[in-house]
């Protein structure tokens, strides 16, 4: 399997996992239920310890591009995108390690300091809604690298990534 293939296919797991993890992670802070919140914080960790062999992937995708092998396959815009996206893993990444930590401390409380659990899973939940978003927005660039169709109605490359998708500039997205 190529790096490429390997990143195509991992890639889903920090934002698909960490949406999982949301779900009984909230229900069981609403329902005061330990077991939920347990469940939540441990899908939570394990999807975000999905991320350092996600970005692993992508960076050897992108040497292999840089060799020469997958150039042939992205055209201009591709390109373009490819470099958005590893700016945005590099500038977001962070907030996914954020998350780990919080979901094993989290985890470290509610066995060592139960009172201090549901706390700790306020707190990780937070932190993983705001991942998500982070997520969700580099995956926006990587979506664009291949898929002409995902880059919206205009045909030119941007010459830097836009602050705002509103404005005077008559910049379309």
């Amino acid at each position: 399997m190529t790096p490429e293939h390997l990143h195509l296919v991992l890639n889903h797991l920090p934002i698909v996992g960490l949406a999982v993890a949301v779900l009984p992670l909230l229900a069981g802070l609403i329902a005061r239920n330990r077991a939920w919140q347990l469940c939540g914080l441990m899908l939570a960790l394990v999807s975000t310890l999905s991320v350092p062999l996600v970005v692993w992937s992508g960076e050897q995708a992108h040497d292999r591009y840089d060799e020469g092998v997958v150039a042939p396959f992205i055209d201009a815009d591709g390109k373009h995108w490819m470099h958005v996206h590893g700016s945005r893993v590099e500038r977001g990444v962070k907030v996914y390690y954020a998350e780990a930590a919080f979901a094993a401390l989290a985890l470290g409380a509610a066995w060592k300091k139960p009172q201090w659990a549901s706390m700790a899973s306020a707190l990780t939940l937070a932190v993983a809604i705001g991942a998500l978003g982070v997520g969700v927005w580099i995956a926006d660039a990587g979506g664009k690298i291949r898929r002409p169709d995902f880059r919206g109605p205009a045909a030119t490359v941007p010459t830097a990534e836009p602050a705002s998708s509103e404005g005077a500039s008559g910049h379309r997205h």
